[in-house]
């Protein structure tokens, strides 16, 4: 199966044929902030989408186009935390992002509902809706026959993380690609 009539329709309808690659589209270390926030500290910078529509129609069309792609058979999976990042309610974020082969194909990006003491208990809680999310996935392709290598490699970057991970297999505590 090949996608690319369906990327080039995509790139045409955006008119983005004339655009150039980018690393990084957005400056490292921004941080970003809700239009409550903004109205709340006077900032008025940002503008709403006046139709969400179109940019919900855009993000269907790319997660179709990520996934329905059967020659790429790898998973892995990469997570974050910061910790009190949320400069209102200092509670922390988590972040994660999964790929099979190179398109993504699930994220999630949200303050976490309690505030977290330490970077090593918030990277736990990252962790585990991670986990939650991993899960899930390898159960639907194993619904869908569809290939897939286990154990999901994981990548993360706090030593306190990796340090937990390193504890749970200690302890025996069930493997997730089971």
């Amino acid at each position: 199966m090949n996608q690319r009539k369906y990327a080039l329709e995509l790139i045409s309808d955006l008119v983005l044929a004339g655009s150039k690659p980018l690393g990084a589209p957005l400056e490292m270390n921004l941080k970003l902030t809700s239009a409550e926030f903004d109205q709340h500290v006077g900032q008025s910078q940002d503008t709403l989408l006046p139709d969400l529509g179109g940019y919900q129609r855009l993000i269907g069309r790319l997660l179709y186009l990520t996934i329905s792609r059967p020659d790429i058979f790898y998973l892995q999976a990469f997570s974050d935390a910061g910790c009190a990042s949320c400069p209102v309610s200092r509670r922390s974020t988590t972040g994660y992002v999964i790929k099979y082969g190179k398109p993504l194909i699930s994220w999630e990006s949200k303050k976490q509902s309690t505030v977290s003491h330490s970077y090593a208990e918030a990277e736990y809680r990252s962790l585990a809706s991670t986990v939650a999310d991993i899960v899930w996935l390898t159960s639907t392709f194993k619904e869908l026959n569809a290939p897939l290598s286990l154990p999901v490699p994981w990548h993360c970057d706090r030593k306190s993380a990796i340090q937990l991970l390193l504890t749970l297999s200690f302890i025996n505590v069930p493997n997730i690609s089971t």
